[in-house]
C-alpha cells in the first residue's frame, strides 16, 4: 500500500482526532480554572503527524497484495493472510473507507477480500490483475475499467 495515501488520509484522521482532544482537554482545564498549556497546542498537530508517519510506513509494508496465476492474496482486518482462487470469486465492487479505495471481493463462501486500490506500485498491480484474472472476472471487469 502506498505509504504516502495513508499517510495523508491518516495525517487528516489525526489532526482532526488531536484538535478534538485538544479542545476537549483545553475545555476541561479550563472548567477546572486552569490554564491550558500552550506546548499542549503547539505539539499536539506535529506529534498526530508523526505518528499518522510511522503507521503508514508499518501498514505499507505489513500487508502485501499478492496476484498470480492461481488468484488473489491480501489480509483481512484480522490481519489473517487470505488466498482466493479466482474461481471462487462470484462479484467484485468498487468501495469507499475514510477516503481510502478498496475493492470488495465477495467470494462464493460469503466472505470478503478487501483489496486496497492505493498500492505503492498500483499500474502493476492492475496489469496483474488484467493478465492472470479470467476474462469474465468482475475484478478484472472494474480493473480494466478503471485503467
Amino acid at each position: 500500500m502506498s505509504p504516502w495515501i495513508l499517510l495523508a488520509v491518516g495525517a487528516a484522521w489525526g489532526i482532526g482526532l488531536s484538535a478534538v482532544a485538544v479542545v476537549g482537554l483545553s475545555l476541561w482545564m479550563l472548567s477546572l480554572g486552569a490554564q491550558p498549556p500552550l506546548s499542549v497546542l503547539l505539539y499536539s498537530v506535529p506529534a498526530s503527524v508523526g505518528i499518522a508517519l510511522v503507521l503508514a510506513w508499518v501498514i505499507s509494508v505489513s500487508y502485501p497484495v499478492v496476484v498470480s496465476p492461481e488468484g488473489i492474496r491480501a489480509h483481512d482486518w484480522l490481519d489473517r493472510a487470505r488466498f482466493a482462487p479466482w474461481a471462487t470469486v462470484e462479484s467484485a465492487r468498487p468501495v469507499n473507507l475514510g477516503g481510502l479505495a478498496y475493492l470488495r471481493i465477495d467470494l462464493v463462501d460469503g466472505s470478503p477480500l478487501w483489496v486496497p486500490r492505493f498500492l505503492v506500485d498500483q499500474a502493476s498491480f492492475d496489469a496483474a490483475i488484467l493478465e492472470y484474472a479470467p476474462e469474465a472476472n468482475d475484478v478484472r471487469r472494474l480493473v480494466a475499467a478503471s485503467a
